[in-house]
């Protein structure tokens, strides 16, 4: 898993503890170290931090001892890294589920994202997970553009045994939103999770629908789902949706098929916001928290 960001700090580091350090072989340096964390789905503005926050610790009188330049560089990239990934306001789904429990409120989730990053899939994971802490769901099949995309979640509902609420294809994706949560304020139920189309993220008429249903059900997040797999992509989607219609987290997935891992990076350094899950395979199961420490020290391993 992210073999290939790995290598890219693995090299960087070796080069830079095996000889000593003057100035100009630092900048050389530091430009194949960026030019390898581009190639592998950094997002430039992210390179270019680690990049010169690596310069000002490894720079002028502080470049010395090989012991001394391990040590500095391992905590440059360890402190870089891990607040590129530390959202400023974490978010702990089951604390914020509690609180709207305790209110005699459902806790709302609207899911954004392009068609074929795992959202519709993501979102049964995501019943499994709420019924696994002992909370109740109910899906909203907002979605009413793609054809079978009603079926397919549909299916999940089935197999999780949960309520679907939905309208024929072409109605208000709004409405199928609204209906979904007067269900669950009737029956008690903790959970609203609502899928939604996910035609391409420029898409203007996507973009005024996905903000409708945002003024309709009043999310309490706005979660953006991408696929690892699409690299670059992946932060130019999340940087777009973040501008029209706002992000308040992110589940990436595909984590288990990354070989390259940078996307996380950029996901987390361009929205600003936490990243909840990492999704590692296609059983209900396969939803891992995100842990910034634990990514931190795989990729610096």
């Amino acid at each position: 898993m992210f073999d290939k960001l790995k290598g890219a700090f693995k090299g960087f580091y070796e080069k830079i503890t095996t000889k000593m350090l003057s100035e100009k072989n630092l900048e050389k340096h530091l430009d194949d170290l960026r030019f390898n964390l581009i190639r592998n789905d950094v997002a430039v503005s992210a390179a270019d931090e680690i990049c010169d926050s690596l310069k000002q610790d490894l720079s002028g009188e502080k470049v010395g001892r090989l012991e001394k330049i391990k040590n500095v560089s391992f905590s440059a990239l360890e402190n870089t890294i891990l607040n590129m990934l530390t959202p400023e306001n974490p978010i702990d789904l089951l604390k914020l589920c509690e609180e709207k429990k305790n209110r005699g409120e459902p806790l709302i989730l609207l899911f954004l994202g392009i068609n074929g990053t795992g959202k519709t899939t993501t979102i049964a994971k995501l019943v499994k997970y709420f019924m696994d802490n002992k909370y109740t769901s109910v899906l909203a099949a907002a979605d009413t553009f793609r054809a079978g995309s009603i079926e397919q979640l549909g299916k999940h509902a089935k197999n999780l045994n949960v309520r679907l609420i939905k309208h024929d294809y072409g109605s208000d994706p709004a409405s199928v939103a609204f209906d979904a949560i007067n269900h669950a304020i009737s029956k008690h139920i903790n959970v609203v999770l609502i899928d939604t189309a996910g035609r391409m993220e420029t898409n203007k008429n996507l973009i005024q629908e996905m903000n409708k249903i945002c003024r309709v059900a009043e999310p309490d997040l706005r979660i953006f789902v991408a696929s690892l797999l699409v690299g670059n992509s992946a932060y130019e989607q999340i940087r777009i949706f973040s501008k029209e219609v706002g992000v308040d987290a992110s589940i990436l997935n595909m984590a288990d098929a990354d070989v390259k891992g940078g996307a996380i990076i950029s996901v987390a350094y361009i929205s600003k916001k936490p990243i909840l899950f990492l999704g590692n395979g296609q059983s209900y199961d396969n939803l891992e928290p995100f842990k910034p420490k634990k990514y931190m020290e795989l990729i610096l391993s």
